[in-house]
């Protein structure tokens, strides 16, 4: 089993690699600040205990000298990284030549022990390891752990040369040399895994902010087509009223009439008739039977594709009219209208002249005519209300039944509904549908006046 360093990310183009060196440009400054403070604690904390750890003498005058020495270092460092953004924009180099006035102040303080001082040497060289998390690429992270190491070193042995010819100081050489390669060694890796989290971390950026613009532009185009759906729906639902009232106009001009002319011309036969029997009679009694339902069926077709009763009288009382019809099928039916409603009764109970927009009378009829028929053909309901309101500045025809209800979360039921949600959709309304298996159904449009559609 050998040891394998992680991959090195390859080149991520100018500007990601940018982007990461000044993040790491950043990061280094702002730990800089937090290190700089740690040390400086453990500096002054750690003094008191020279004097219970320290032998008196050389020894602990040497650890006063270097922790003064060291403050000084400490201090200037903190000075220029809270007062200088020209020194935090360099941080990355800056900071290996502090990091290394500290190691040489550590260095020359020891050095004023002598051989006694090797021992204390060794101990400092694990002050050199935290300088693999600066992030530097490796070319300068060999100068500046080199640099910082031998700092430390070289202070002591300018100091204290003569220790440099013995097997001791020798030694110590060599260590520095196995701790300043350890430290570039785990310095190159931590970079390496921190390198490829930063890249990893802007690509999954760059994917969600992609993946964020296409599910916009899929929502803006989702949105336009329903939009352009609406407006198609809208333009053929106006084609289909308008193609409801030429066909009414003609079954009335041309059918009516037709049928009037024969109920005319069956009168006149009737009346020139001398000479009747039995046969005769049946045959015009029939004649007349017939006329008359297709007259009833003429009327019926009338008012399913366009009532009178909404042109000539407005909603209100069209309401009233399909409260009859509802009635006359054989359920109890109740109709309540808004005082405030254009076309509600007055005082004396007979309809004011106001009226709503046309359009927009034509579309809340649709709601209660699609509603009342639903509940006569489908609900098995008895009783049902059909209620007309103004609430909140907008225009709302509702109809409830005691039917048996359904599961509006499981779609709705048949075509009627849908088309008078894209109806009310169209207009700037709202459709809402309350029904629960067992517990009837309510249904409720709410729209805007014409001028707020």
């Amino acid at each position: 089993m050998r040891l394998r360093l992680p991959e090195p990310v390859p080149d991520q183009g100018p500007a990601l690699e940018a982007a990461f060196r000044a993040y790491a440009v950043e990061l280094s400054a702002e730990f800089a600040v937090s290190a700089v403070l740690l040390i400086t604690f453990f500096t002054v904390a750690w003094w008191p205990l020279d004097a219970w750890v320290m032998q008196p003498g050389a020894e602990r005058e040497a650890f006063g000298v270097l922790r003064s020495r060291a403050l000084v270092v400490e201090a200037v460092a903190l000075a220029a990284l809270l007062g200088s953004g020209w020194i935090r924009e360099r941080i990355l180099w800056l900071g290996p030549l502090a990091y290394a006035a500290l190691m040489a102040a550590f260095g020359s303080s020891l050095g004023l022990l002598g051989a006694d001082g090797l021992i204390w040497l060794a101990d400092a060289f694990v002050g050199v390891v935290p300088a693999a998390f600066i992030p530097l690429s490796l070319k300068p992270r060999i100068a500046a752990t080199a640099l910082i190491g031998g700092g430390l070193v070289g202070g002591f042995f300018v100091v204290a040369p003569e220790t440099l010819t013995q097997r001791a100081g020798l030694g110590q050489v060599s260590f520095a040399l196995f701790a300043v390669v350890f430290t570039i060694l785990i310095g190159e890796i931590l970079l390496r895994v921190f390198r490829r989290s930063f890249m990893q971390a802007r690509q999954l950026d760059a994917a969600n902010a992609e993946l964020a613009d296409l599910s916009d532009s899929l929502a803006a185009r989702v949105a336009a087509q329903t939009q352009d759906l609406r407006s198609l729906a809208a333009h053929l639902d106006e084609a289909l009223e308008s193609q409801r009232r030429r066909i009414a106009r003609d079954l009335h001009d041309d059918l009516g009439q037709a049928l009037t002319a024969i109920r005319y011309a069956l009168a006149r036969l009737d009346g020139k008739i001398s000479h009747r029997t039995d046969d005769i009679e049946d045959m015009l009694e029939d004649l007349s039977t017939l006329l008359d339902g297709a007259s009833g069926s003429v009327r019926g077709f009338l008012t399913e594709l366009r009532p009178r009763v909404l042109d000539d009288y407005g909603l209100a009382t069209a309401a009233e009219w399909l409260g009859e019809r509802v009635r006359a099928a054989g359920l109890a039916c109740a109709v309540t209208v808004d005082p405030a409603f254009p076309g509600a009764a007055d005082a004396d109970g007979l309809p004011t002249t106001a009226r709503l927009d046309g359009d927009l009378e034509l579309a809340l009829f649709r709601v209660l005519q699609e509603a009342t028929t639903n509940a006569l053909k489908h609900a098995r309901a008895t009783t049902v209300t059909l209620a007309l309101k103004v609430d909140g500045g907008l225009y709302a025809a509702a109809v409830t039944d005691d039917g048996v209800g359904f599961d509006p979360s499981e779609g709705t039921p048949g075509f009627g509904l849908l088309g008078l949600d894209e109806r009310v959709r169209a207009r700037g309304g709202r459709l809402d549908i309350r029904s629960a298996p067992g517990a009837g159904t309510t249904i409720r449009a709410a729209l805007p006046a014409a001028e707020d559609a």
